[in-house]
């Protein structure tokens, strides 16, 4: 099989990404508690479903794709394992150190941020809000500050529709051979 027999797994992957920030930026949002729908779209669809991506990205060569979509199908099934664990009578993570594991999801987000500047705008758009909220969970963690998560978390919101637009426009482009929805391509 070629490269060229691969459709844009990415496109999944982008409108996966999009749809489970939105719904888990919504719940920090709105300080309501997470439940089994939650769960199951940050287990299935953020998470199993963008490691397989990741996989593809991987078959096909794209060091950027794998990078990316295994890191973020990782983070989201070990934020949703974290909680469900606490669920289960585990001890909470420390708030110091729940900070530090956004920071660390926020250093890695800025770091393949660099990977997008060739691409197209909405892209870096997406990396950079992504940046942003990260940095800003962490804050609010490490500072035990809700009005920062949720600041955050309107930011999240907006990356979550951004992130499923360009995965949609990436699939609407490509069935009708044209741009019909733009993503803002960096010009050469």
């Amino acid at each position: 099989m070629t490269e060229s027999n691969f459709a844009n797994a990415g496109a999944l992957g982008l409108c996966a990404f999009g749809m489970t920030t939105l719904l888990a930026m919504f719940l920090d949002f709105t300080e309501r508690p997470a439940d089994s729908l939650v769960w199951g779209m940050m287990i299935f669809y953020g998470g199993l479903l963008q490691l397989i991506v990741g996989i593809i990205e991987c078959k096909k060569g794209s060091t950027f794709g794998t990078v990316a979509f295994t890191s973020y199908g990782a983070f989201w099934m070990s934020f949703a394992f974290m909680n469900i664990a606490v669920a289960l009578g585990f001890a909470a993570p420390d708030h110091v150190f729940k900070g530090v594991y956004f920071f660390g999801w926020g250093f890695l987000t800025f770091m393949l941020f660099f990977g997008t500047l060739k691409t197209n705008r909405a892209l870096q758009a997406v990396f950079g809000l992504l940046t942003v909220v990260f940095v800003g969970l962490g804050a609010g963690s490490l500072l035990q500050n809700g009005d920062v998560t949720v600041a955050a978390a309107a930011i999240g919101i907006v990356l979550g529709l951004l992130a499923m637009y360009t995965g949609l426009a990436e699939v609407i482009n490509e069935v009708n051979r044209k741009e019909v929805l733009p993503l803002f391509p960096v010009s050469k």
